[in-house]
């Protein structure tokens, strides 16, 4: 199986309509999320209980169980609309796949990417809440270094890395630094602890590479409709959190007076704000639409479509936050950001062969930026050889194990042709 980020092995063409939205739903519901996340954090500050002091809401673990909530919904919506609407449309999925037909032990399958995503999500919203989300969405990109790594080590990731990939990831590298520093020396309010928010951030892309790579793992060889393997991830998230909040709730928090999780606190809040109760049913809708989106991303394209799309959102998410003053704009900090945000964009595309920059490092750009009178003729050329050294004619398979694309044009010899004229050679031979 390919790597999350590794380059795609679908062409971005060969998309279907259905796979370009879910791709855009994915991205905008994205932003959304994060955006919700931080609004969540910057309402003003509201008691836990009565007659404690006013806090700001900060409540990752619990949001990362809301997530969970979400997702398993979608098991109704699976339900009545299999049973209900589409059930014939169902059937003729699964008779017409070359997959495994889901059973219900395949639910297990699931267990590690829901660990993985409930690590990523719970760190993820630690960070948003210590630093800028511009700054936290684009470190989130590092997950595609850390595939890189791991690429090199476990044989069923393993890809032969070009000039352009290596070339992308350096790009992607000085980009995220450059953002990162950008955030550390950020003078805005808002973010409380913009050195520890970055830390904790890749920490959370280490998870996210963690769930990418598992999820894509088990659905290559599974068919199994979004809505049914969303409901299964949340299912084994709720879980996996039903497990760990009454730990986190005993456990003192690090970094402040409290412990690292207040359930009560979060229901007091959510009780006695408008607001605060507004945005956490939103988000719940909102993290529905993103994962569900994102499995389907996954599903009819690949993990790398998806990886690639997210680098989008930061842009997104940035422009929203000035607007809306959350982050402002500094001599220093913003043209570091921008020039951050540039390079970790087109890091991300050339490595995933998006953003042609080097046409002749790799085979399969060469081919595509060849002249086609020369692609042509090189191809004329071996087919010729072939065919007289052992009577073979240049097949579509051999052309792509020879790293050769075909023409549009047929330029391939036919076995017929090729028999009729050797026959004639030797007729011609005898009559000498």
């Amino acid at each position: 199986m390919k790597s999350s980020c590794a380059p795609p092995k679908m062409t971005f063409g060969a998309i279907s309509k259905s796979g370009w939205i879910f791709i855009t739903v994915n991205t905008l519901a994205g932003s959304a999320s994060n955006l919700i996340k931080k609004g969540l954090a910057e309402i003003p500050a509201v008691p836990i209980c009565d007659g404690c002091e006013t806090q700001l809401f900060n409540h990752p673990y619990v949001m990362a169980l809301t997530m969970f909530v979400a997702e398993l919904m979608c098991g109704f919506i699976y339900i009545f609309d299999r049973y209900v609407f589409n059930k014939k449309k169902y059937e003729n999925i699964i008779a017409t796949s070359t997959k495994k037909k889901f059973k219900w032990y395949h639910t297990f399958c699931f267990i590690i990417p829901a660990f993985c995503d409930m690590c990523n999500s719970g760190l993820t919203n630690v960070a948003i809440y210590l630093s800028l989300v511009s700054v936290q969405s684009i470190l989130r990109n590092s997950s595609i270094i850390f595939v890189a790594l791991i690429s090199f080590v476990f044989q069923d990731y393993r890809n032969r890395f070009d000039f352009p990939q290596v070339a992308g990831l350096v790009i992607l590298v000085s980009g995220l630094i450059t953002t990162g520093v950008s955030g550390i020396i950020t003078t805005d309010e808002s973010a409380i602890n913009p050195l520890m928010g970055a830390g904790v951030t890749i920490l959370a892309a280490l998870c996210e590479m963690c769930f990418f790579m598992s999820e894509e793992y088990f659905l290559r060889s599974l068919e199994i409709p979004p809505l049914l393997g969303m409901a299964n991830e949340g299912l084994w998230g709720c879980v996996e959190m039903g497990i760990a909040l009454p730990i986190l709730c005993r456990i003192n928090d690090p970094f402040d007076h409290g412990k690292m999780e207040d359930v009560k606190g979060w229901w007091y809040q959510l009780m006695h704000s408008n607001q605060l109760l507004g945005l956490q049913i939103g988000y719940m809708c909102v993290t529905m639409l993103n994962n569900l989106s994102g499995f389907a991303t996954t599903k009819n394209a690949s993990a790398s479509v998806r990886t690639t799309f997210t680098c989008i959102r930061p842009l997104i998410i940035w422009m929203i936050s000035m607007i809306v003053s959350w982050e402002t704009l500094d001599k220093v900090g913003t043209p570091l950001k921008i020039t951050g945000f540039a390079l970790s964009i087109s890091g991300v595309l050339i490595y995933n062969n998006i953003l042609v920059c080097f046409p002749y490092a790799r085979l399969k750009n060469a081919e595509k930026f060849m002249p086609k009178y020369i692609k042509r003729q090189f191809l004329d050329d071996l087919t010729e050889i072939k065919s007289l050294l052992g009577n073979k004619v240049l097949t579509n398979d051999e052309a792509e194990q020879n790293g050769v694309q075909q023409p549009e044009t047929s330029t391939t010899i036919d076995q017929t042709s090729v028999s009729n004229e050797v026959h004639e050679d030797k007729s011609s031979k005898n009559m000498l």
